[in-house]
């Protein structure tokens, strides 16, 4: 287990700063079940940390609307977020790893790479590292100053933006355009062209395209029916 234990430690390191061997040694060794616990474990303990910001900020938005809401309606609001937010944290993840590790099987059979789902499931897992540092950060943020504080640390490319756009499908798309979330598609675009003995060249336009389509759809939704930033 010890031994496990360091190697985990090598890969969820090595995937950082030398990411290309390191996903060769991922394709020979496939086993992720004890650093997806401590991820899966830190992520929630982080979820439960801020849920006293996130009730807040919750409760904050409800009277916003200026309706007046009744105190057993609020009340079953309240804890409804806090049963979902912990739920996500820990079902999300490998819910995210799954769909990345489809993702990467479906960019093998267009070409006709080599590579079985458990070792692209453990290159989706890796993979996923940045966003999960990125979303370390933003908690930490929001323990520090609330949701306002987070939000105004922009990590993505609507960082760019004129301060005064705030919605709209550019600002949307933009947001979905996270740092962290772009390092993750590199990684994934090269950990699978590795594990499937292609070029990053192969993989990459089928990444990128799939997910840049996504985020498309997204903005113009989220433009024409309401703020689903978030998804």
């Amino acid at each position: 287990m010890e031994d496990q234990n360091l190697n985990a430690g090598r890969k969820l390191w090595g995937v950082i700063v030398n990411p290309a061997p390191t996903f060769r040694l991922i394709g020979e060794d496939t086993r992720i079940l004890a650093p997806a616990l401590l991820v899966i474990a830190v992520n929630v303990l982080l979820a439960w940390l801020i849920i006293p910001e996130t009730i807040a900020y919750t409760k904050s938005a409800l009277e916003s609307t200026g309706e007046t809401i009744p105190t057993e309606m609020l009340n079953a609001t309240l804890t409804w977020t806090k049963v979902s937010v912990i739920a996500g944290s820990a079902l999300m993840p490998p819910l995210i790893w799954l769909v990345q590790a489809v993702l990467l099987w479906l960019v093998k059979q267009f070409t006709v790479g080599e590579a079985t789902f458990k070792q692209l499931y453990a290159v989706s897992f890796f993979a996923w590292i940045p966003p999960f540092l990125g979303g370390v950060i933003k908690s930490v943020l929001v323990k520090i100053g609330g949701f306002d504080l987070m939000m105004s640390v922009k990590t993505s490319l609507a960082l760019f933006l004129p301060p005064s756009i705030e919605s709209g499908f550019w600002f949307v798309l933009l947001t979905m355009m996270d740092f962290f979330t772009l390092w993750g598609l590199v990684l994934l675009s090269l950990g699978g062209a590795v594990v499937m003995k292609k070029e990053f060249r192969n993989t990459a336009p089928y990444v990128f395209g799939i997910w840049l389509a996504y985020i498309v759809v997204v903005a113009y939704f989220s433009s024409k029916f309401g703020n689903l930033a978030g998804m």
